[in-house]
């Protein structure tokens, strides 16, 4: 499965595009609504991987359409991590992510399999990839 959080999502180019446009703090309603539902995704995105939707259960379904409760997954639970849950969490993030590049007009560019193999074979790949920058980290 294509995931960002490893740094190879099905539109990574386009996400890092995208997430080069967020300044460090603050909120970027000011250059387009899309911009700023994508920024707040990748908060709750994060808090997926990282807290395991500890802070943000409640917004994943205003975010990303997709809630935990429709796969019987508990607040209290450790399931977040089942395969079909974390899939629709990546189609809902690539849905947000075109929307927010064809509104600040980017061209949207989709990794081939040829372009995954080669992500695979560089050095921090994987668990590691946000330290070396293949995932926004905040």
């Amino acid at each position: 499965m294509k995931q960002y959080w490893s740094g190879d999502g099905r539109y990574q180019e386009t996400q890092d595009k995208l997430w080069a446009l967020i300044p460090a703090m603050g909120d970027v309603r000011h250059k387009g609504r899309k911009l700023e539902k994508y920024r707040r995704a990748v908060g709750v995105y994060r808090d997926l991987y990282v807290n395991g939707l500890f802070n943000r259960f409640g917004e994943v379904r205003a975010l990303l359409g997709v809630t935990p409760l429709h796969f019987g997954i508990r607040p209290t639970t450790m399931d977040l991590f089942r395969e079909d849950f974390l899939e629709a969490v990546e189609a809902a993030m690539d849905n947000v992510i075109l929307d927010a590049a064809i509104e600040q007009g980017l061209r949207v560019v989709e990794l081939s399999a040829h372009e995954n193999m080669r992500l695979r074979a560089l050095p921090g790949f994987g668990k590691h990839a946000a330290k070396v920058g293949k995932v926004p980290v905040r």
